[in-house]
C-alpha cells in the first residue's frame, strides 16, 4: 500500500510522524512525506521526502498570510482563546500548500494520507486523490472543536477544488494518553515513541550523576528568546541540582558566565536525557511534553504561545506538572515540583499508562485495514 504523510511545516509537527512512517516501511509499504523546507530534516530519518514548495518555509507562509489576511494573525492571549486564534491562523497558512500537496498526491496516488491537525490542504489532497484521510494528533490541547473551525474557515478553498464542504478524516490516531485528555475522544490510541533526530550521545551523559538533574528547554521556536534559560541561570546557584540548558554556543555567550551546576548542552537526544532527569522545565510544546510523560517525570511549564497554554492546562489538570511564568520561576517552585509526591506519583502513573497503549505494529494493522 501507499502512505503519504503531510505534516504541517516544522520539526515539532513532522518528528511525531517518523516512528509511524518507519513502522509502515518495515511493514513493506511505500511511504512518502510531503513537506516544505522547515521539515526537510526528515531526510536524515531515512525517509523519502518530497519538497512541496522548494525554498518556502513556514515563516514565508505566515508572512504572506499577515500581508493578505491581517485579521487572521492572532493577538497575544492565553488558554482556549489563544488556541482557537492560533488554530485559525495555522489553518489559513496551510491553505497556501494546497496546490502543491494536491499535485504530489495525484502523482503518488496514495491509499492513505496521514496528516497533522489543522492541515486543511491535506484533507483536500486526500479527497482529490481518492485516498483515506487519517489525522495524527500529538498535542495535549483539546482539539475536538477544531475540525469544525477548519470547515468554516476553508469553505471557499474546498469549493475551489470541488471537494465536499466538510471533509473529515476516516479515523484519528492519538499518541496522547486518555487520562491527559480534558475531553473524551474516540480516537485510535498509539503508544508514543520518541524521535528527536539522529545524534551522538554526549560523553558527559554517560558519567555518573552526583545530584538530581533538571532539563531546561524552550523548543525549536523560541518565542521569548532566552528568558526562561536566563531566569534559571540566575537562581541555579541556590539549588542543589544540575541544570541542563538546551542553548547553543552563541546563546550561551549571550547568557554570560554560568554557575558551576549549569551546563549548556545545545541540541540533545531529548528522550534519552529525560530518562536521567528528575524534572523538566519547558515551554509547553507538545513534543517536549510527550517526551516527559514517557519518561515519567514532573514538568514545570512556562508557556510562550501557540497551543502551549492549553498543553500546560491539560498537564496541570492531570497532576503531572505546574504552570508558571518566567518571573515566578524560583528555588521554591523547583523544589516544590521535585519533592512533592503527588507530582512524581502522577507522572509515574501516566508513564505506566503509556506503556500499555497499542503499539506501532497494532496501529499499522488498523491503517492497513482502513486503506483497503
Amino acid at each position: 500500500m501507499r502512505f503519504l504523510f503531510m505534516p504541517l511545516p516544522g520539526v515539532g509537527h513532522s518528528y511525531p510522524m517518523v516512528p509511524l512512517a518507519w513502522a509502515l516501511r518495515c511493514g513493506g509499504h511505500d511511504v512518502l512525506v510531503a513537506v516544505v523546507e522547515d521539515s526537510l530534516a526528515l531526510r536524515n530519518a531515512g525517509l523519502t521526502v518530497a519538497d512541496a514548495m522548494p525554498g518556502v518555509t513556514m515563516r514565508h507562509l505566515l508572512r504572506r498570510l499577515a500581508e493578505e489576511q491581517p485579521d487572521v494573525t492572532p493577538r497575544s492571549s492565553s488558554g482556549t482563546h489563544e488556541l482557537r486564534s492560533v488554530s485559525r491562523w495555522l489553518t489559513h497558512a496551510s491553505a497556501y500548500l494546497t496546490d502543491a500537496l494536491v499535485t504530489i498526491a495525484e502523482w503518488f496516488r496514495p491509499d492513505v494520507v496521514i496528516y497533522s491537525p489543522l492541515n486543511g490542504a491535506a484533507l483536500v489532497a486526500a479527497e482529490r486523490s481518492n485516498a483515506v484521510a487519517v489525522e495524527l494528533r500529538y498535542s495535549c490541547a483539546d482539539e475536538n472543536g477544531l475540525l469544525d473551525l477548519q470547515h468554516q474557515e476553508l469553505l471557499s478553498l474546498f469549493n475551489r477544488f470541488g471537494v465536499s464542504d466538510r471533509p473529515r478524516p476516516v479515523l484519528t490516531i492519538d499518541v496522547v494518553p486518555r487520562s491527559v485528555r480534558t475531553t473524551p475522544t474516540d480516537s485510535v490510541l498509539l503508544r508514543p515513541v520518541v524521535y528527536n533526530g539522529g545524534m551522538f550521545v554526549p560523553e558527559w551523559l554517560r558519567t555518573e550523576q552526583d545530584r538530581p538533574r533538571v532539563l531546561v528547554t524552550t523548543g525549536t521556536v523560541r518565542l521569548n528568546g532566552l528568558t526562561t534559560s536566563r531566569r534559571v541561570a540566575e537562581i541555579a546557584g541556590d539549588v542543589t541540582v544540575e541544570f541542563l540548558l538546551t542553548v547553543d554556543e552563541a546563546e550561551s555567550r549571550e547568557l554570560g558566565p554560568l554557575p558551576p551546576n549549569v551546563r549548556a548542552v545545545g541540541w540533545v537526544p531529548l528522550g534519552m536525557i529525560l530518562n536521567t532527569c528528575s524534572a523538566v522545565i519547558h515551554h509547553g510544546g507538545s513534543g517536549t511534553a510527550l517526551n516527559a510523560l514517557i519518561a515519567g517525570i514532573p514538568q514545570l511549564i512556562v508557556p510562550e504561545g501557540a497551543d502551549q497554554h492549553a498543553n500546560g492546562e491539560a498537564l496541570s489538570q492531570r497532576g503531572v506538572g505546574v504552570i508558571t511564568t518566567h518571573e515566578m520561576i524560583s528555588v521554591a517552585t523547583i523544589t516544590h515540583l521535585m519533592t512533592t509526591r503527588k507530582f512524581t506519583s502522577a507522572a509515574t502513573q501516566v508513564a505506566a499508562e503509556i506503556s500499555r497503549m497499542p503499539s506501532l505494529c497494532e496501529v499499522v494493522a488498523i491503517l492497513e485495514h482502513a486503506g483497503e
